[in-house]
């Protein structure tokens, strides 16, 4: 069995080479998804494990250009997927928890019904509903993602780095989940795929955070000299992305093995490691 990654150049991808380096040697697909008719699908084998990443992630050009996300995230994909599929190979496709919108009062589970706000939300509860009865794919529902060099952590050690406030939003709230507990997760499943009957797994953190929270975590625990200024999100901002979106999952712990790790902990770690490195 091979493990081929297609996104393997974005955030999730680098770190998913690296650790996947030990035993299971990933292998890069480099595919167009404008033009996955001409892909060399030879490079797929019965048995081979795909994790497939790529996608017009951005919400915004999501928007701006839907007919080109549709063109990738949905008709590119789709015809990827079905590809592979018939070639024999297992899939990990990475779905987002934005398919379940805004969640208000409620908590969200894999169960739950989606109710998907936005184009790339929309773009991704597509497939899924295209591949729902696949026993050959399963699905991971992506929260926010912490590490020390996400966006916004990074954003806010630039403000640490230079002295100069942080300007924050006041909501966004989203159950952040820390990178290794995703990048545990994949491996996990490589290794136990057929052992769940589920189809989707919810990738979330157990405690509801802010971007305000995220920030003051980080002024506790590595910059207590760090500024910060909150202020109100864009109008285009909450357009098209849910002020909270507050999910659980009922397969997630098994699957993992563990608790997810709290993002405070999390950051502990990230920032000493690198200050050691």
């Amino acid at each position: 069995m091979s493990v081929l990654i297609t996104g393997a150049s974005g955030f999730i991808g680098k770190k998913l080479i690296k650790t996947l380096k030990g035993g299971l040697k990933p292998k890069s697909l480099d595919i167009d998804l404008e033009i996955p008719k001409k892909f060399d699908y030879n490079q797929v084998k019965k048995n081979d494990f795909i994790i497939h990443l790529a996608a017009i992630s951005s919400p915004d050009l999501c928007e701006k250009n839907y007919k080109l996300a549709y063109k990738i995230n949905v008709k590119g994909t789709s015809y990827f997927i079905q590809k592979c599929l018939q070639k024999g190979a297992k899939i990990l496709f990475f779905s987002s928890d934005t398919v379940y919108g805004e969640t208000k009062n409620t908590c969200a589970d894999e169960l739950s019904k989606p109710h998907p706000l936005g184009k790339y939300a929309k773009t991704k509860l597509a497939i899924e509903k295209k591949f729902q009865k696949e026993k050959n794919l399963k699905i991971f529902r992506l929260s926010l993602v912490f590490a020390k060099n996400d966006k916004f952590t990074t954003y806010i050690n630039d403000c640490s780095k230079n002295k100069k406030p942080a300007e924050i939003f006041n909501t966004f709230y989203r159950n952040v989940i820390y990178i290794e507990d995703v990048l545990c997760a994949i491996r996990k499943l490589i290794k136990k795929f057929n052992k769940f009957d589920n189809q989707i797994f919810n990738i979330c953190g157990e405690k509801l955070l802010s971007r305000q929270d995220l920030a003051y975590l980080y002024k506790k625990n590595i910059d207590k000299n760090l500024k910060i200024k909150i202020i109100k999100p864009p109008k285009e901002f909450l357009k098209i992305r849910a002020k909270k979106t507050h999910i659980k999952s009922l397969y997630f712990k098994e699957l993992l093995g563990k608790t997810p790790m709290s993002i405070e902990k999390a950051m502990k770690i990230e920032f000493n490691k690198n200050a050691k490195n």
